[in-house]
């Protein structure tokens, strides 16, 4: 990190709360820098995540990520936006549960009588996604913001063999 009393912000993180969206904010200093993702991630998460169809790692494109995770909405000031919408996890399958709604803690429906079933892949993609942005814009750089940087993340998406599910996230306040 920069050992100053203040660094310029070149990424923040936020949410929209109207559109239920994660909100993510790159300066424009990052696309100069680094006109995109150097090499293609895809390669090394087509083997955990074989529903992974596509990775876009250039900022001036529609979407960034993996499966179009991120969403550009366009500029706003020096920073570029991209939203990110939250996935549904769990989602209804049609079938009805034989407690039929009666059982508070039943696995099958969580006490509505409706059979749920989990559906991850959209949810790993949004997660990859962040684990190669945070390496994408982790160097500290000078931008115009007069915000500062309040803290960086760091993350790593895994599924299985000891990792659990999910993602582990850490980060570093500024």
């Amino acid at each position: 990190m920069y050992l100053e009393k203040d660094v310029p912000c070149w990424y923040e993180l936020s949410w929209d709360k109207t559109r239920r969206n994660l909100l993510i904010r790159v300066h424009k200093v990052i696309m100069k820098v680094g006109k995109g993702f150097f090499g293609n991630p895809l390669n090394g998460y087509k083997v955990t995540f074989p529903h992974f169809t596509e990775f876009e790692g250039k900022w001036d494109k529609p979407f960034w990520g993996f499966n179009r995770s991120f969403k550009r909405i366009g500029m706003r000031g020096d920073f570029i936006e991209f939203a990110a919408q939250i996935p549904q996890v769990r989602k209804f399958t049609g079938k009805f549960c034989a407690c039929r709604g009666k059982k508070k803690f039943c696995i099958e429906c969580d006490g509505s009588g409706k059979i749920k079933e989990i559906d991850d892949r959209r949810v790993y993609a949004l997660s990859a996604t962040f684990s190669q942005f945070f390496i994408a814009v982790g160097c500290e750089m000078k931008t115009s913001s007069k915000f500062p940087q309040l803290f960086t993340v760091e993350s790593i998406t895994g599924y299985g063999q000891g990792f659990g599910y999910g993602c582990a996230v850490s980060g570093l306040f500024c």
